[in-house]
């Protein structure tokens, strides 16, 4: 918590000597795939909704910090016996280069440190010796994405994210979750 504390500061204070106008919002709705290893599944639902909302500075014309939350979905898996059930959230702080392609189309990549909670249950008879549990663990997001800037004060973004081996071994179990989103970005 005091991690989440400090760099939180740390962003607002560095952020307030740039010009307002290099502040924005950013927020994205889409889908997550995450592969359940589950032993004997018979039948898998892996993907669900994600979305995020970001806080970001542009503190230059072609990087800006981004910090913000994320839900990454749930998702199952169950036998005759056996039931898993996984999801995921957390917060995280990266930064984001753009490559402008005109006035108002850029593409853009991310890289991240992300701390992501994972909640995983199994229930049933075939459970497996930690096979339930909860893990907050630290890891890597990266993505590429396509952004429009409608207007100076309003932009669409697409996007593809991943995020590397959420969860904990020993715990939850280690996933990678892939995120197709569609989002807004309002500036100010």
């Amino acid at each position: 918590m005091k991690l989440k504390s400090l760099l939180a500061v740390a962003l607002v204070a560095g952020a307030s000597s740039a010009m307002a106008s290099s502040f924005y919002i950013a927020g994205s709705v889409g889908e997550s795939d995450v592969s359940i290893d589950a032993p004997g599944a018979t039948s898998k639902d892996e993907n669900d909704t994600a979305y995020k909302l970001n806080l970001g500075w542009q503190f230059h014309k072609n990087f800006a910090l981004e910090a913000g939350y994320f839900d990454l979905g749930k998702g199952k898996a169950n036998s005759a016996t056996t039931n898993y059930d996984f999801k995921a959230d957390g917060w995280g702080l990266g930064i984001v280069g753009s490559l402008p392609l005109n006035e108002q189309w850029s593409i853009f990549g991310r890289i991240a440190a992300v701390d992501v909670d994972v909640d995983q249950t199994c229930t049933g008879v075939g459970c497996p010796a930690g096979s339930s549990g909860s893990s907050s663990d630290w890891t890597g997001n990266y993505g590429l994405g396509v952004q429009w800037d409608i207007t100076k004060q309003f932009g669409l973004r697409g996007e593809f994210e991943r995020f590397d081996k959420v969860g904990g071994i020993g715990t939850t179990g280690d996933y990678d979750v892939d995120v197709w989103s569609l989002g807004v970005v309002f500036k100010f």
